[in-house]
């Protein structure tokens, strides 16, 4: 089945409304019946100034991104030439070369040095055996419980 966005809801309900406002002048003749089809029509006039809002401003953005685009084109074209100069940029090359060498080292990281590896933990000795330990269950061969 075919799922139904906002606005064909609203149109759908929009259609509902003329009907029943109709019968309303003729018939039902309700004070009631015309706020709620006032209330209606004002949450449908402010969805629809909504949507006239965010497509003007998508279309700004649009406009905005390609003729930013085409700057940056242009910029790209006629800076080929020459190198640009960028605050930072010899300390960066220098980072990327050293990633490069073979012989560079990752910087050890708070709380972890490679070096300091932990050791295995050995296991305490039990103190005393308890009984719960030493349960063989009746009919079943002892040595596939005690160790």
């Amino acid at each position: 089945m075919r799922e139904f966005t906002i606005t064909e809801y609203m149109g759908i309900i929009a259609f509902f409304c003329v009907i029943t406002s109709i019968a309303n002048i003729y018939i039902l003749r309700s004070q009631q019946l015309w706020l709620c089809i006032a209330a209606f029509a004002v949450i449908v006039v402010l969805y629809m100034l909504m949507k006239i809002v965010l497509f003007g401003a998508k279309a700004r953005n649009r406009r905005a991104g390609a003729s930013s685009q085409k700057q940056q084109q242009n910029q790209q074209q006629g800076d080929k030439a020459k190198p640009r100069v960028i605050e930072g940029s010899a300390s960066l090359q220098q980072q990327t070369s050293q990633m490069k060498d073979p012989s560079f080292k990752l910087p050890a990281v708070a709380g972890y040095a490679p070096q300091q590896l932990q050791e295995p933990t050995t296991k305490k000795a039990r103190q005393k055996n308890s009984p719960a330990q030493d349960y063989v269950p009746s009919g079943l061969p002892p040595e596939l419980f005690l160790h």
